[in-house]
């Protein structure tokens, strides 16, 4: 026994201990790198999430938001309702909690558009008609001295345009032209407050009368066409006839101004973009009407 501990403890003993040790160390080492790479890749898992009102947009960046700087996560849409991820575990339940959130129905927010037509002259915002939203009518009054204008007049009925994305509302003016908006904003109008991005907002003159109008532009039709007359047949339904040919217009006898046509096609008046709060009302801007020196007023209000 004691030959035996003397062995160990010999010269050559220690030199192989100390050769044993460092490739021990070497071989563990090894055996750690191949298998956390193994042990990475059984943590990265795929899996895919299908959504009902978010856009395919937004549900990409909800979850490209979640990935983290290093480490696999990869994002990309697999329809219009889904998308693919794959990521850590731990990556997936944020995600999914995070798309769970955001995916509601969207909110939808109540406009008020109001139009009028100022004149040029004394009377300033006083002279505001008495129907007039207060709203309105306090906006005008807070910009009253920074327009020539003294009287204004509504132009067409308060109009009310209630929508969740964008929508489209026609206005009647007079017998000849209508007023066109088309509106689309974005925003969460569920928080008290809300800043609202108003980021189409078009307002164009149209004729009152757009069927007749494209009737009139097409071939066979000329000035001072119109539509077909239906007489009754004798089964009880209708032939439709043409329509009678226009007489020939005498030569004016004296040259007079006539009165600025209604339009044929839509012109553009207003187009632009800007912020609204909830609450809030604003002069979304002026534009000068046909024909005259009067202006259209446009204002818009954020109902709370």
């Amino acid at each position: 026994m004691s030959h035996a501990r003397r062995s160990l403890r010999s010269p050559v003993g220690r030199i192989a201990r100390g050769i044993l040790r460092p490739v021990l160390a070497l071989g563990l080492l090894a055996a750690l790198a191949l298998a956390a790479p193994a042990a990475a890749q059984e943590r990265v898992v795929e899996r895919r999430y299908q959504f009902r009102f978010l856009k395919g947009a937004d549900a990409l960046a909800v979850a490209q938001n979640l990935c983290p700087a290093e480490g696999t996560c990869s994002v990309s849409t697999s329809g219009a309702d889904e998308i693919r991820m794959v990521a850590d575990p731990r990556i997936h339940e944020q995600v999914a909690r995070a798309l769970q959130t955001a995916d509601v129905p969207p909110a939808s927010q109540t406009f008020l558009l109001t139009l009028l037509q100022a004149h040029r002259g004394s009377g300033g915002a006083d002279s505001l008609p008495a129907d007039l939203p207060a709203e309105a009518r306090k906006a005008i009054q807070d910009i009253a001295s920074f327009l020539p204008y003294g009287r204004f007049e509504l132009l067409a009925p308060v109009a009310f345009l209630r929508t969740a994305d964008d929508a489209r509302i026609t206005v009647g003016g007079d017998d000849q032209v209508a007023y066109e908006l088309d509106l689309s904003f974005r925003g969460d109008p569920r928080q008290p407050g809300a800043e609202l991005l108003i980021d189409a907002f078009r307002l164009r003159l149209v004729p009152a009368e757009p069927m007749l109008v494209a009737l009139a532009q097409q071939p066979g039709f000329g000035p001072g066409a119109t539509l077909p007359q239906r007489t009754p047949r004798q089964d009880g339904g209708d032939t439709p006839q043409p329509a009678p040919r226009a007489a020939p217009s005498p030569a004016p006898a004296a040259t007079t101004a006539a009165p600025t046509p209604p339009p044929t096609v839509a012109e553009n008046l207003l187009s632009t973009s800007f912020s609204i709060r909830k609450g809030e009302t604003v002069v979304v801007g002026t534009s000068k009407l046909r024909g005259n020196d009067q202006a259209l007023v446009v204002l818009l209000t954020a109902l709370p």
